[in-house]
């Protein structure tokens, strides 16, 4: 038998490409981080607020009841919240078109999710453990509906008011003098 100890190139210091490799994958949070210090608005931190409280809200439900695939309304809260966040990048930059671009994406996003979930808020019967059982109504979801509803009104109503769309109808529906 031979004895010798198995050699090995691990060290325990982190390697450099350790630490490039970890900076790279926070360097998306340290910019949403930036995006949101520069988010100077109260009406946009009242969506934003509003969407975050009704996203944990239909997680939390989600969770709570043991709906099965909580994980799509986890999936589907953080896709619509990233493309809310495009808005508001797209705004805070001024680009026009990629705003419009991502107001069409996150409004109808929140309407199909929003009516999702109200097709989940009834009782239904759902299958669980090779039986069928009857799986009682998510009425807390309301809450979430409620929340979503609102901040899809209110991002379009942003894009109106800042879009200067109002400005540009009352100069052109103004009597000429």
């Amino acid at each position: 038998m031979n004895d010798k100890p198995i050699e090995s190139n691990i060290t325990d210091e982190p390697q450099k490409e350790d630490a490039e490799e970890l900076l790279e994958r926070i360097r998306p949070m340290s910019e949403l981080a930036q995006t949101l210090k520069q988010i100077h608005s109260r009406y946009m931190w009242t969506l934003i607020g509003c969407y975050l409280i009704g996203a944990f809200l239909a997680v939390g439900v989600a969770l709570f009841a043991e709906v099965r695939d909580w994980y799509l309304f986890a999936g589907m809260e953080l896709v619509i919240f990233a493309y809310l966040i495009l808005y508001i990048k797209a705004h805070m930059q001024g680009r026009r078109v990629l705003r419009f671009m991502s107001l069409i994406m996150v409004t109808g996003l929140l309407g199909f999710w929003t009516f999702i979930l109200v097709d989940r808020i009834p009782a239904r019967p759902v299958y669980l453990e090779n039986t069928v059982v009857e799986r009682a109504a998510l009425e807390p979801l309301w809450g979430s509906v409620g929340l979503f509803s609102l901040v899809c009104l209110g991002l379009i109503v942003h894009w109106v008011y800042v879009g200067g769309l109002l400005d540009k109808a009352r100069k052109i529906l103004a009597p000429k003098n």
